[in-house]
């Protein structure tokens, strides 16, 4: 702490004195906050080149394999007939396409007036009739619904959507009165629902074999018929249909038989090319991050933070490298990203050719995903290891660290021995203050002594 009466008895200024000499012993001190100071610039100038590398990686991994880069679309010729996706398994291919029935819901109708005064027990069970024997569906199970004496239609339809069954019931208010509509929960030929109720409430079974009960069907639960290619296809008990065509799903909405339309599946280069531009500007982020940390300007004759760092060098050095280089697994047709258009500028930077990456694309679509797939898979174990923990960049970061660490500690200790040269400054010019301050009171004294003799 300072002692701002430092030098008042003796009038020297003692405390502008403490303060230069401090000065002069603080510097130092400076100079190694000035070191700090400059590697925890260098630090986080590391950090900027990890993270746009980190960003590289990403993107080559995207584009490591063949697979990733796979992506096909589906195009039915009459959009209203059906509507196709697919996923990376699929093939290109041409089919005729012919859906001769939907896929529909069992659904029953209730009168506008069932008899529930006695009330009893409906069981409910979905499956399928075959030669007139109903067999439940697969993994299913019938559920026993209550309904109480004298129920109202609506507490017919609580009781029987509570129950877990596999079927659901609504009310439809018509122009005749409301009536009960039970809807299976499975679409097909196997998700036909049989009602069967005990005595007083008739008005709600439904046998599927026979076709009658006390519902009507409404809707029958039947399975589509699709032929692809004049081939009729199995098991379609929905409208969705997948894997009738490895790698492809439609989705049916109309029938039209007679006159199959045509489907189309084919590769759809959007994806390869977003990839491939994902990965150029990604290099070119991190070309750009190295440039401004390691430039230096001849007019200020500033550098930049990184400049000279031969870890950047090294990186640079080595991303060039891995790209004039053929990878393996590349293509014999386009081994090179530079045959595929995509090229270094003069500022180290990467530049894509749409017009080249188009035509190659179009030409042999398979060659240049493989090319591609091996600078991804190339470009991947690369950045992977600059940033792991024992790769080239997080080295330069240890190393940074361990030098802050450093300094830290011999600027602790300093600051401690500043905080002793200080107090023994101002123990010294203290103990001066005190004995100037004496020496001005003998003078004084004696200087009023010899005044009042008389010679």
């Amino acid at each position: 702490m300072a002692i701002t009466s430092l030098g008042v008895g003796s009038g020297i200024d003692a405390e502008g004195i403490v303060t230069k000499l401090m000065a002069l012993e603080r510097q130092p001190l400076t100079a190694l906050q000035t070191r700090q100071t400059e590697f925890n610039n260098k630090l986080s100038a590391v950090g900027k080149i990890k993270s746009a590398i980190a960003a590289l990686q990403s993107a080559a991994s995207a584009m490591s394999t063949t697979s990733k880069l796979y992506s096909f679309k589906g195009v039915v010729a009459d959009t209203t007939i059906a509507s196709a996706t697919t996923t990376s398994s699929a093939a290109a291919g041409v089919y005729s396409l012919e859906v001769e029935r939907l896929a529909g819901t069992h659904k029953l109708l209730s009168s506008t007036s069932p008899d529930t005064s006695s009330g009893g027990t409906l069981t409910i069970e979905v499956g399928s009739t075959v030669g007139g024997v109903f067999t439940a569906k697969s993994g299913t199970s019938a559920v026993a619904v209550t309904v109480s004496a004298g129920a109202t239609l609506s507490q017919v339809r609580d009781a029987i959507n509570s129950s877990g069954a596999n079927a659901t019931a609504t009310i439809v208010n018509g122009a005749s009165g409301a009536q009960l509509v039970v809807t299976s929960k499975f679409s097909g030929e196997t998700g036909q629902v049989r009602i069967t109720a005990s005595a007083g409430l008739g008005s709600f079974s439904f046998d599927p074999v026979a076709g009658s009960g006390g519902l009507t069907q409404k809707d029958a639960g039947q399975d589509a018929i699709v032929r692809i290619d004049g081939i009729l296809i199995k098991d379609t008990t929905s409208n969705t249909v997948t894997d009738a065509i490895t790698g492809v799903t439609l989705n049916l909405t109309k029938t039209n038989l007679g006159s199959p339309t045509q489907l189309t599946i084919s590769n759809d280069t959007a994806n390869l090319t977003s990839k491939v531009e994902a990965f150029v500007k990604a290099f070119n982020e991190l070309n750009t991050t190295a440039k401004d940390l390691t430039k230096y300007d001849a007019t200020t004759k500033k550098a930049g933070i990184l400049n000279g760092d031969s870890m950047v060098s090294s990186v640079l050095s080595q991303l060039r490298d891995a790209l004039y280089n053929v990878p393996s697994g590349a293509s014999s047709e386009y081994q090179r990203l530079a045959d595929l258009g995509i090229s270094f500028q003069t500022d180290g930077s990467l530049k894509i050719d749409s017009t080249v990456l188009q035509s190659a694309i179009t030409k042999n679509w398979s060659s240049v995903a493989t090319t591609v797939a091996a600078y991804g898979t190339k470009f991947d174990t690369l950045t992977t290891a600059m940033n792991a923990t024992d790769g080239i960049v997080t080295s330069r970061s240890d190393g940074i660290n361990a030098n802050i660490k450093i300094l830290e500690s011999r600027s602790d200790e300093l600051s401690r021995r500043l905080e002793a040269v200080e107090k023994r400054y101002r123990a010294q010019f203290s103990a001066l203050d005190a004995l100037m301050g004496k020496m001005q009171t003998t003078s004084s004294y004696l200087s009023q002594q010899l005044a009042s003799l008389s010679f």
